[in-house]
C-alpha cells in the first residue's frame, strides 16, 4: 500500500522530469492521467466492496457515480455554491440514493438482485436523461473550475489527499469485525445468517457505503474532467468497475487500485494505430511518448480512461 502511495505521490515530478527531457511533450497529459487513475482507482475500491468481500454483483454502481458528479456539477452551476460544498455533499447525496434504491435491489438475491441493480440503473438514467431543465438532458453539465484548481499538480494531489482518505477509510471498514462479516456472507449466506448475522441488513449497509465513496469518485470525475453526462449512470458503464477490479483481483484490498492503472495504461495503448503512425496530426503532449510508455510498463504509469465518452454542454 505505501509503495503505490508513494508512486502517485512522484507522477507529477516524474511527468516534470519526461517533459524537460522530451520538449514536445507536455507533464499535463501525464498528470492528467495519474488523476484519471485515482478518480478510477476510488470507484474501483469502492465496488469491490460489493464484489470481492460481500460477493454482490450490482450493476447499478455508476449510477452512484453519476449521482455523485451531477451533485457538484449542480451545486456549483445552478445554484452557485462553492464547489467543494459539492464535493462534500455528493457521498450523502449518493447514499441517500443508494439506500432507497437498495432497499428495492435487496428484495432479491444473486442473479435477480443484479436484474434489479441493472433496471434501477436504467432508471435513474432516465431520469437525468430526461430533465432536460434541470440536468442538461443529453448534453449534460459543464463547468469551471476555480482559479485555485485550474493547475494540473494542485488539482492532482488534491484528488490523491481525497482518494487516500478513502481508501483509508474503506480499509479500516473492512478489517472491522463487519468487514468480516461480510466475508462470512460471501463464503455462505445461509451459514452466516445461521450464526445470528443479519445478512439483508449487512448487505444494505455495505451496498449504501459503496454507493457513499462511488459518489465521491463521481464528485472527483467532474472536478477534472469539468463535465457530467447521463451516458455515467447508463448501465453499460457498470462494466469498468467491474473489469477494473478484476484485473487487479478481488481477493485483495488494493488489487482493484492496481487495476485500475493496468487499465489506463491498455486503454491507451489501445489507441488506433493511425494515430501512432502520424503523431504529428496530434497536439503535442496529448498522449506520452515512447520513454514515458516504458517507464509506465514498468511502473505502471496510468492512462486516460475513454469507457465513459466525453461530452460538452451546448
Amino acid at each position: 500500500m505505501l509503495a503505490l502511495f508513494l508512486f502517485a505521490a512522484l507522477i507529477p515530478p516524474l511527468a516534470g522530469l519526461y517533459e524537460n527531457l522530451n520538449p514536445d511533450a507536455s507533464s499535463r497529459f501525464q498528470i492528467f492521467l495519474g488523476t484519471t487513475a485515482l478518480v478510477l482507482a476510488l470507484w474501483a475500491v469502492s465496488y469491490n466492496l460489493m464484489l470481492g468481500y460481500t460477493g454482490m454483483v450490482s450493476f447499478a454502481h455508476a449510477a452512484y457515480y453519476g449521482v455523485g458528479a451531477y451533485t457538484v456539477a449542480l451545486i456549483f452551476k445552478r445554484y452557485h455554491l462553492p464547489i467543494l460544498l459539492g464535493l462534500a455533499a455528493a457521498p450523502f447525496v449518493a447514499a441517500a440514493v443508494g439506500f432507497v434504491t437498495g432497499l428495492v435491489a435487496q428484495r432479491a438475491v444473486r442473479l435477480y438482485f443484479s436484474l434489479l441493480t441493472l433496471a434501477i440503473s436504467q432508471l435513474l438514467f432516465s431520469l437525468v436523461y430526461s430533465s432536460y431543465d434541470f440536468t442538461g438532458g443529453d448534453n449534460g453539465i459543464a463547468i469551471t473550475l476555480p482559479d485555485q484548481l485550474t493547475d494540473y499538480t494542485t488539482l492532482y494531489y488534491f484528488t490523491a489527499a481525497i482518494v487516500g482518505i478513502c481508501l483509508l477509510l474503506m480499509f479500516i471498514l473492512v478489517r472491522s469485525p463487519f468487514g468480516a462479516a461480510l466475508l462470512s456472507i460471501r463464503e455462505n449466506r445461509q451459514r452466516a445468517a445461521a450464526i445470528g448475522i443479519n445478512v439483508r441488513l449487512y448487505e444494505l449497509a455495505v451496498y449504501t457505503v459503496a454507493a457513499l465513496f462511488a459518489g465521491v469518485a463521481g464528485g472527483l470525475f467532474v472536478m477534472y474532467q469539468q463535465q457530467a453526462y447521463p451516458e455515467m449512470l447508463y448501465w453499460t458503464a457498470n462494466a469498468q468497475p467491474v473489469v477494473v477490479s478484476l484485473l487487479g483481483g478481488t481477493t485483495t484490498f488494493l488489487g482493484p487500485a492496481i487495476g485500475a492503472f493496468i487499465y489506463v495504461l491498455l486503454d491507451l495503448e489501445a489507441v488506433p494505430l493511425s494515430v501512432r503512425h502520424h503523431p504529428r496530426r496530434h497536439r503535442a503532449g496529448r498522449r506520452p511518448g515512447r520513454a514515458w510508455r516504458n517507464l509506465g510498463r514498468a511502473f505502471g504509469v496510468p492512462a486516460p480512461a475513454r469507457a465513459l465518452p466525453s461530452r460538452r454542454g451546448g
